[in-house]
């Protein structure tokens, strides 16, 4: 049981305009020129994001392990675990934004969703390990819980975009040919599940968080977005 309190966290804030956005600074460009930047005369969209010790947070949680094992005789034998845990992050305080930065907002809701809902409250995992004379085989099935995030393409109001409740199937066979040699098939993420595509507007011929890849998957997943991976290996032990 855990409750791990953060003064001044260091995070990302949301992103600041320059131009383009639902509020703009020109304390923005002026920090861009600063560095010695120009920018094309033909760009209508700058924003900036940065990292600063802006936020204090508290996660409270709990994570429980348990592991078991069966002998089935000549069926061979198998050792079973099972392990979870909870958690809950809440903002307590947010650093004052300078007022250079007027009207935006160094922490706007997008960025505080980063840190209270993008990641799963809970994680559960079941593994069983099962194994006769040379052969092995190992499954592990991984359930995340919902994440959530707000995206705008400018600042202003937020979409929401979710992705659900997940279960991850990871499994691998292996057969020891000598006691040097030992050959393996299996997937991590046997069934190919990948995250739903993040939403688009329109409107804008964007999508909503104003990146310009149409259809990717959501970069918050908490099981990434490269969906199944398949191999085959041979180790080899002196």
């Amino acid at each position: 049981v855990y409750d791990i309190k953060i003064k001044n966290r260091i995070v990302g804030t949301g992103t600041l305009y320059g131009l383009g956005g639902a509020n703009n600074a020109a304390a923005v460009l002026s920090a861009i020129a600063a560095h010695g930047n120009v920018l094309d005369p033909t760009v209508n969209y700058v924003g900036v994001s940065l990292f600063t010790n802006g936020i204090n947070t508290e996660t409270k949680g709990v994570e429980v392990t348990l592991n078991y094992a069966s002998d089935f005789g000549e069926y061979g034998h198998v050792d079973w675990s099972v392990s979870g845990n909870y958690n809950d992050t809440k903002i307590k305080k947010i650093n004052d934004t300078p007022s250079q930065l007027s009207p935006q907002t160094l922490f706007d809701d997008i960025a505080k969703s980063d840190l209270t809902t993008a990641s799963p409250k809970y994680k559960v995992a079941f593994g069983g390990y099962w194994t006769k004379g040379p052969w092995s085989a190992n499954l592990r099935e991984t359930v995340y819980g919902k994440t959530a995030e707000l995206v705008s393409p400018n600042g202003g109001a937020g979409t929401q975009e979710t992705v659900g409740v997940a279960a991850i199937t990871d499994l691998e066979g292996s057969y020891a040919v000598t006691k040097s040699l030992k050959l393996s098939i299996g997937a991590n993420n046997l069934f190919d599940k990948k995250p739903p595509n993040r939403l688009q507007n329109p409107a804008a011929h964007s999508i909503a968080d104003g990146s310009n890849v149409y259809d990717a998957p959501v970069g918050f997943s908490p099981y990434g977005i490269n969906g199944g991976y398949y191999y085959a290996r041979a180790v080899i032990s002196f």
